[in-house]
């Protein structure tokens, strides 16, 4: 990982939520900070063979695929990237000083709780960063700045960033939570996949193929039409 490095501070618009005993903060990120920011889960695991075996695997073909996604489709999309921080000093800034101008505004019945959750989250760039949750997306993206991908505007994506202790006890929480987070997802099933294609048949989608490559890749693209 490289936590070495001491990069310029970036500030980022921001939500902060609570799940479970979890507090976590939803952010934008652009393609190219990410790229360089952010490092994969290399350190939250006690076995050096499994770490070289998921380094193998972000090598494969299904970061290049992705690269090459985020290259030619322009309707590309994610979902977010779950980033774990820690060593340094992020710092939540809530917009607590929005009020409401005017007797109707539409803001007047918010509470405290919804202007609290609403703010930035500053990184000072001596943050070190993994992902917990998408690092073949994570890789493609580190593929595609690589290869000199240019869109403009730079291509923006969320990222849910979670806090990390570098102690025994916070290490045995994050690796829970990459173990549940990764474990836990499951491929569309062949019940959707119908539900799907019958949307087709009826002309409320559009399905276009793609081309397969190995291990767990879509084949197939769905877009509503109109």
């Amino acid at each position: 990982m490289n936590s070495e490095t001491t990069r310029q501070p970036l500030v980022l618009p921001a939500l902060r939520g609570i799940m479970g005993d979890w507090v976590y903060y939803s952010c934008l990120m652009n393609l190219k900070e990410l790229s360089e920011r952010v490092e994969y889960a290399n350190q939250i695991h006690k076995s050096e063979r499994l770490s070289e075996m998921i380094q193998r695997r972000l090598k494969g073909d299904r970061s290049s695929q992705i690269a090459e996604y985020l290259e030619s489709q322009k309707e590309r999309f994610f979902n977010s990237l779950v980033i774990a921080t820690y060593r340094g000093q992020p710092n939540w800034h809530p917009i607590s000083s929005v009020r409401p101008k005017g007797k109707r505004s539409e803001l007047n019945d918010l509470d405290e709780a919804t202007i609290e959750s609403v703010g930035f989250l500053t990184l000072h760039g001596d943050e070190a960063l993994f992902a917990l949750d998408g690092q073949h997306r994570l890789a493609g993206i580190k593929k595609a700045i690589k290869a000199g991908i240019k869109h403009e505007p730079i291509d923006e994506v969320s990222v849910i960033f979670v806090a990390h202790e570098a102690t025994k006890k916070g290490l045995e929480r994050t690796r829970r939570l990459f173990t549940t987070l990764n474990k836990t997802a499951r491929p569309v099933s062949k019940g959707d996949i119908i539900a799907l294609d019958l949307l087709v048949s009826a002309g409320k989608i559009e399905k276009t193929s793609q081309p397969a490559g190995k291990g767990n890749v879509i084949k197939f693209v769905y877009r509503v039409k109109g």
